[in-house]
């Protein structure tokens, strides 16, 4: 079996159409980079204000580094401190924050994956387009991890193989995991108590905020149901009709944030199968993902010593970097290693050619010269 590993950096350079910047899915790393007229859109749909938005801007820049904000770094910083605080008032504002944060993510990723949805030659022209064609044609066994809440991939699975995602069996079953969660995945809260009122006037900015108040009350597996609602269904790219779909309950978006613990969503399941995927896995492709966090630790760790060839799919300065923090950290987990240092888009042009792969020392010296 292969496994394609996807990361931030494969939907950001997913379409091979020029869009502009606010329709294109941000590096984990870009998300916060300057408040503009669309981020402030976005965050004035789930009631937050351009105030909300300099607070979480600022608070990010002292996370600084050569490549941007470390936003790893800085919400694994923020989650750690909100757990050890007391309970009471400076907890809960702590843990409010971090759901606002979420909160802004998840309708940032939902309105690029929009965009893809309601234009059909943005949905025909992706570079995930052409590899799961590919993959088709040649009939290939086949498994994605994908860390992205966006639906790009999502769609584009679902009509290059006829599929629908209508819960998360439909995902598991088809060997599609999303261990970060997905824009289209939903938590609610039952109690009776907070049932939604079904007015015309219906408040969408307040209850959001009053969602943002009790999310990270309690831990998301302990919030009766998960529910799924189809990329491909209408409802799910308007919030009152969101709303409607979950009976009118407070509902909570099922996404990890990006830190360094490991977490993940229905995480049995994901990680049962998981397993079985990693464990008969020949060949694991990385692309546009670092791999340095503790869930590709634990994915690595269902791969039997020397049975798969790794290969690194990135910019020239990331492949290097990721291909050589692996070489490190697992030194003797992988047969051999390519790594493709021209990107995603170029990756897939040659995908099932000859090359061009860049050769670093393998066990196996498969890795064709550029």
């Amino acid at each position: 079996m292969k496994i394609f590993v996807f990361g931030a950096g494969a939907s950001h350079s997913a379409h091979t159409k020029k869009l502009p910047k606010h329709k294109i899915p941000p590096v984990t790393r870009g998300i916060f980079q300057g408040c503009n007229q669309y981020d402030i859109h976005y965050a004035k749909e789930i009631g937050l204000s351009i105030h909300d938005l300099n607070e979480i801007e600022d608070d990010s820049a002292n996370f600084y580094d050569p490549t941007g904000v470390n936003i790893e770094k800085w919400l694994t910083t923020r989650w750690e401190e909100a757990h050890v605080m007391k309970p009471g008032k400076h907890k809960h504002a702590q843990f409010s924050k971090l759901a606002k944060i979420a909160f802004y993510i998840w309708i940032l990723f939902l309105r690029v994956s929009e965009c893809v949805y309601k234009n059909e030659d943005n949905c025909r022209h992706t570079v995930y387009r052409t590899l799961l064609n590919k993959i088709h044609s040649k009939k290939e066994d086949f498994g994605i991890i994908n860390f992205n809440y966006d639906l790009l991939l999502d769609l584009t699975f679902s009509d290059v193989f006829n599929v629908n995602f209508d819960t998360f069996d439909d995902y598991i079953k088809n060997d599609y995991l999303k261990p970060h969660g997905s824009v289209n995945w939903f938590t609610t809260e039952t109690s009776k108590n907070l049932l939604l009122s079904k007015t015309d006037d219906f408040d969408v900015g307040l209850h959001m905020r009053v969602a943002m108040s009790k999310m990270y009350k309690r831990k998301m597996m302990d919030l009766d149901q998960h529910k799924v609602i189809n990329p491909n269904d209408l409802n799910l790219y308007n919030i009152l009709q969101i709303y409607r779909r979950l009976s009118y309950q407070l509902f909570y978006p099922l996404i990890i944030l990006p830190i360094y613990k490991d977490s993940m969503v229905v995480e049995d399941q994901i990680i049962k199968r998981a397993h079985d995927m990693f464990k008969t896995a020949k060949e694991i492709y990385l692309v546009g993902y670092r791999a340095t966090d503790e869930t590709a630790s634990k994915l690595f760790t269902y791969i039997p010593d020397g049975t798969a060839k790794i290969h690194i799919v990135n910019s020239e300065r990331s492949s290097v970097e990721v291909a050589e923090y692996i070489q490190k950290k697992y030194p003797n987990k992988f047969r051999g290693m390519c790594i493709w240092n021209n990107g995603f888009k170029e990756f897939v042009h040659n995908y099932l050619e000859q090359g061009p792969y860049v050769r670093l020392e393998s066990r196996e010296k498969e890795c064709y010269e550029s």
